[in-house]
């Protein structure tokens, strides 16, 4: 409908174009009572002037249909003069231009005004014309041209509005070139356009500015316990849209190292919770564009059963459900209790009876066949015997064994047992493994099965230093005395006590005095 009625203005301009060629500017002369006069458009001068007033005013000052003195002045020029004659006042009070109370004259005198020189009608009709055919839609952004959006934040589109002269609101028209990346930061650009129906068009930007300013985000604990003896302490997390360096710094943080990129936090050296039992220090994320969150992160120290340590191996303990008494939960020299009777891992050492932990107790320790000649002397070699020695290790040096029944028997630590700790009895041991309401050891799969966990580790031969019958049976030393020899327990196929030379390698279990 628009299109239509611009087409309809352009055409009646022809009209006028027509009427006033020829005519000459005259002064303009008020008269009170305007007359019709005929005219080759078929209205009278005073319709004709009150049209081109409407025309005029719709060229130049945009439609205005809503006042009561327009409206007299439509219906004044629809009804060919019939109806109350428009007054100078009604013009003004419409806004209508160019207009006298008579003839075309003001309206040339109008449009001349309009371009600074005074020029013949016609000319200047064809060139407001032009202008106003030319002239594209006012485009204007709602909202800001230059926008800053938060990295991840949804954009919404403000949009824009467009106003052309001659075809009105084209809002619904406008096209938007572009798109906004709410992930990639920088500026981002959106061309919005719009064009009339007589080809003119308008064109404005919006810059839209992504940006980071949001810091990490913590999302691992601030405290957190951790096991004394150990250096493992915790694992900083954060959460951001871009990658984060982790770092920390006062209270106890020089105790730490931290791995920037995985957040890892170790301590340099393993606590001690009887040293200290709690740590502090500030941890801090920073992002790739320097944003930066911190938190305040506390680990406590758990006070952890140390076991017992004793010539660098580490014990637990297991109590007797039979004697109530409290025993070393594996052989001296084992690295853990045992999974099965023929774990190796928990077979032990290899004792000559009474000797100290002097290196002879290993599996592989060399052999010499040099008697020691002080039993608290002896050397790292396993020490072979013979019949000659009655197959002992140190035979002139103790003869009765009494010195070594009592370094067996003594709790200080200096001997091969943990401070509070000695070799038992045989006694003892017959109590936990053979007596009436013991375990009732029968054999090997009885000795694991006790409490005690024990395994087959076998042996090394008094002769030759040889291991022997490791998987398939067990022994074990006792501290007492049988004459020349020494008593000891055993367990494979069957299981018993037995007194043997001295210089047999067996297994040894401790037992707190």
């Amino acid at each position: 409908m628009l299109f239509s009625l611009k087409r309809k203005i352009i055409t009646f301009l022809v009209l006028v174009l027509i009427y006033t060629i020829g005519a000459s500017a005259v002064t303009p002369t008020a008269t009170p009572t305007p007359t019709p006069t005929p005219n080759p458009g078929g209205l009278a001068d005073a319709q004709l002037h009150a049209v081109m007033g409407i025309i005029t005013n719709f060229i130049l000052s945009g439609e205005n249909p809503k006042t009561v003195a327009f409206n007299k002045i439509r219906a004044y020029a629809s009804s060919n003069g019939n109806t109350s004659t428009p007054s100078i006042a009604d013009y003004i009070k419409a806004q209508i231009v160019g207009v006298d109370s008579r003839t075309l004259t003001a309206l040339n005198d109008t449009i001349a005004l309009m371009a600074t020189i005074e020029v013949d009608t016609t000319a200047k009709i064809q060139q407001i014309l032009d202008t106003i055919l030319s002239t594209p839609p006012v485009l204007t952004l709602v909202g800001d041209a230059n926008l800053t959006l938060e990295v991840n934040t949804p954009y919404t589109e403000l949009g824009a509005t467009a106003i052309d002269a001659l075809d009105g609101n084209l809002t619904s028209s406008i096209v938007i070139t572009g798109s906004v990346d709410i992930q990639t930061l920088g500026k981002q650009t959106l061309t919005y356009s719009v064009t009339d129906t007589d080809n003119n068009t308008a064109t404005v930007e919006r810059n839209i500015t992504v940006v980071d300013t949001t810091p990490p985000t913590f999302t691992s604990e601030d405290n957190t316990t951790v096991a004394e003896n150990q250096t493992d302490a915790i694992t900083l997390q954060a959460t951001d849209s871009s990658a984060i360096a982790y770092s920390i710094s006062g209270g106890d943080s020089t105790d730490f190292d931290v791995n920037a990129t995985t957040g890892v936090v170790t301590f340099k050296v393993a606590p001690d919770f009887e040293t200290k039992d709690m740590y502090t220090f500030t941890a801090t994320a920073t992002d790739a564009y320097g944003n930066e969150g911190t938190q305040e992160v506390t680990i406590e120290i758990d006070d952890v059963d140390e076991g017992i340590v004793h010539n660098g191996s580490t014990y637990g303990t297991v109590i007797s459900p039979h004697t109530g008494k409290e025993w070393l939960d594996r052989n001296l020299g084992a690295n853990r209790v045992c999974t099965s009777f023929y774990d190796t891992e928990c077979y032990g050492d290899y004792y000559q009876w009474g000797r100290n932990f002097d290196g002879h107790q290993e599996s592989n320790s060399t052999t010499t066949a040099t008697q020691a000649t002080d039993v608290n002397a002896t050397g790292s070699n396993f020490i072979t015997s013979s019949s000659i020695y009655s197959y002992d290790w140190a035979k002139t040096a103790d003869s009765t064994g009494s010195l070594r029944e009592a370094n067996w028997s003594g709790t200080d630590g200096s001997s091969v047992c943990p401070v509070g700790f000695r070799v038992p009895t045989l006694t003892e041991l017959n109590e936990e493994l053979f007596d009436a309401g013991s375990t009732q050891v029968q054999n090997r799969d009885d000795a694991f099965n006790s409490f005690l966990a024990l395994p087959s580790a076998g042996f090394r031969i008094n002769g030759s230093g040889f291991l022997n019958v490791q998987g398939s049976w067990g022994y074990l030393w006792t501290s007492s005395v049988s004459g020349s020899n020494s008593s000891y327990v055993f367990f494979g196929s069957g299981a018993g006590t037995i007194n043997n030379s001295r210089a047999y390698g067996f297994a040894v279990r401790c037992l707190r005095d």
